[in-house]
């Protein structure tokens, strides 16, 4: 089946470009963001999370001191294309205008405003695959302002209740030296129930009843992490760089669990750009069907 697109409303996010392969569902907002806030296996149901009551946000003064009067973020969910290391409020860029989109095919391209205050601009690339639930997700990143500036591209899937998150612990016979890191938040308790590790693997749930938060980043160097939910794997696929400096003590994965959703996280080495100057960070995403919970046989799609 050929890739195929409309143009219509989503709950109450506006605009999307909506995207079926015959495999897939993938929306993308054009009314604010762009935000990936739709991604399912057809007949499935949504892999992300959709916040709806416009519930999480800052609407700090700060905020509105920095991008202007009224400025307010809203995390409203789905796949979002952020910078790393976080800062506040830099980070959290009130992405609420609209997005300029072309269609080329099974090629989509968003472009984001350029931010005030900050000069960066973002633009997310798509390219679906014709058949099977696969699609690339290119970030460019842009300095527009007139400063060298450092960042690295960190994308974020805020995905729906329930689910849980795998990534394989780095193997590489290193000698003398240390091979893995373990990067935790101050608020993250490592007595915590919904994370669990053995020797060669992380693993975070989601738990409605969480009362706190829970993250930690680690250097993937297998690059592929794993997030199972309605009777999906969500595969994410993101190359690490050797010998590359990435933020957060050396993260390229991170994962944050609270009551509401599970964020499955990738990030870029981090690069030093002069206005004008570009740099990229893709993600390879698969939809597997797959009824089994037990992680014994998950293993199989690393």
């Amino acid at each position: 089946m050929a890739v195929k697109y409309t143009v219509s409303e989503f709950k109450n996010f506006g605009k999307c470009v909506c995207i079926d392969n015959g495999a897939m569902e993938l929306y993308v907002t054009v009314d604010i963001g762009p935000r990936i806030i739709k991604l399912n296996l057809k007949g499935k149901d949504n892999m992300m999370f959709c916040d709806e009551s416009r519930s999480i946000l800052r609407d700090a003064s700060v905020v509105s001191d920095m991008f202007g009067e009224g400025s307010v973020w809203y995390i409203y969910g789905g796949h979002r294309f952020w910078l790393s290391p976080e800062k506040y409020p830099e980070t959290y860029y009130p992405d609420n205008e609209p997005v300029t989109y072309i269609v080329d095919g099974n090629k989509f391209t968003f472009h984001a405003p350029k931010q005030r205050f900050t000069g960066w601009q973002e633009s997310m690339i798509l390219e679906v695959d014709e058949n099977d639930a696969k699609v690339s997700v290119k970030h460019v990143l842009v300095n527009m302002s007139d400063r060298t500036q450092k960042a690295s591209v960190w994308g974020i899937k805020v995905t729906d209740k329930g689910g849980v998150a795998y990534i394989k612990q780095a193997k590489e016979d290193t000698g003398l030296l240390s091979n893995r890191n373990l990067v935790v938040w101050p608020y993250s308790d490592l007595t915590d129930n919904r994370f669990c590790m053995d020797n060669e693997y992380f693993i975070l749930k989601q738990d409605t009843k969480a009362k706190n938060a829970f993250k930690f980043g680690t250097n993937n160097t297998n690059g592929v992490t794993l997030c199972v939910n309605h009777e999906t794997v969500f595969k994410i696929t993101a190359e690490y760089v050797k010998g590359a400096e990435y933020p957060d003590y050396g993260s390229s994965s991170e994962l944050y669990s609270c009551a509401d959703f599970l964020e499955v996280e990738t990030l870029s080495p981090l690069y030093t750009l002069k206005p004008g100057e570009v740099c990229e960070h893709v993600e390879k995403w698969e939809l597997i069907p797959e009824k089994s919970t037990d992680f014994d046989k998950l293993k199989r799609y690393f």
